[in-house]
């Protein structure tokens, strides 16, 4: 039986290891040793999502089995009970199972019994969801097990002076990419069968710096091509923006950075004086920990440390 205490300690843990963890993964993994002592489950999948589109990129699973993986993420896709694109808090299925695509076609096969849902988002996008799984042995999720999945943004500080990377890491020893294809053509597939209107697309950081883009497109009745792309710069800044909470002037600034203006050019782009543009940038630096121009731009175009003080030594 978990007790008030068990639930209250083991959030005081998940925030401290929120306010300290520097990698995506290893974060996750400790997040759910916590959960899995509040409320208990017995399979799980967290997945990293891209904040605009929703559509997931790069998950963290424990299943019973990888060989239903595709058939799971289409299903999970064009199932509209609790979806993580419309939940407002935490939910489980409960009674509802049987209107879940994801339950009838794949996890009613393993005696899954009850499934809850929550996602992780806020005003600047949408950043995970994740599933836990009870077998039918195990009871249903209770209301307040789902209570405490609620979990808040509490603040947008930096915690560290790691860049966004860390946000959406690669697993350990295995490419993320199959896991974007699938998440990707499930979306497309969703938006056909008007499930969700999201843009079947999805951002990734590979590691080293580099980053795909991820797109869906039907080319006939039975096939759907994926086409993976490095990320443009575009790309790239709006994810760091929207990981530091910059404002919509911050990123405005931050692009233009991009572009290689300088104040007096920014100032003008923006209509404001050179002062504000400092203003802004002093801004941006306290938000994201970055003490200097190159360092920031370095970080919000995903070069790696040693890649900055190559171009800073060519200059």
């Amino acid at each position: 039986m978990v007790t008030a205490t068990v639930r209250i300690r083991a959030r005081e843990h998940i925030e401290a290891l929120c306010h300290t963890a520097t990698d995506g993964t290893v974060l996750r993994v400790a997040l759910l040793g916590e959960i899995r002592r509040a409320i208990g489950f017995d399979a799980h999948v967290w997945v990293m999502t891209d904040p605009v589109t929703c559509v997931g990129s790069t998950p963290l699973a424990q299943i019973p089995t990888v060989r239903d993986l595709p058939r799971a993420i289409r299903s999970k896709y064009l199932t509209s009970i609790n979806r993580w694109t419309t939940l407002a808090s935490a939910a489980s299925l409960g009674e509802r199972r049987e209107q879940s695509r994801l339950w009838t076609d794949v996890l009613s096969g393993y005696a899954i019994g009850d499934v809850t849902s929550s996602a992780y988002a806020d005003r600047f996008g949408c950043w995970a969801f994740l599933d836990l799984w009870r077998l039918e042995s195990s009871g249903p999720f209770s209301t307040a097990d789902c209570t405490f999945l609620e979990l808040t943004v509490l603040s947008q500080t930096v915690a560290s002076e790691e860049w966004l990377g860390t946000l959406l890491p690669p697993a350990p020893g295995r490419s993320p990419i199959p896991a974007i294809a699938y998440n990707v053509a499930g979306q497309l597939l969703a938006h056909e069968q008007g499930v969700d209107d999201h843009r079947p697309s999805a951002r990734a950081h590979l590691g080293e710096g580099f980053w795909v883009t991820a797109r869906a497109a039907r080319i006939s009745e039975n096939t759907i091509a994926v086409t993976l792309e490095e990320s443009s710069p575009t790309d790239r800044i709006d994810l760091y923006a929207r990981s530091f909470g910059l404002s919509a002037r911050e990123t405005e600034l931050l692009a233009h950075l991009a572009s290689g203006r300088d104040t007096r050019e920014i100032a003008g782009h923006m209509s404001v004086s050179v002062n504000t543009v400092q203003d802004h940038l002093k801004s941006v630096f306290t938000k994201t920990g970055a003490r200097s121009r190159t360092t920031l731009l370095g970080r919000a175009l995903g070069f790696t440390e040693s890649t900055q003080q190559g171009v800073a030594g060519d200059r």
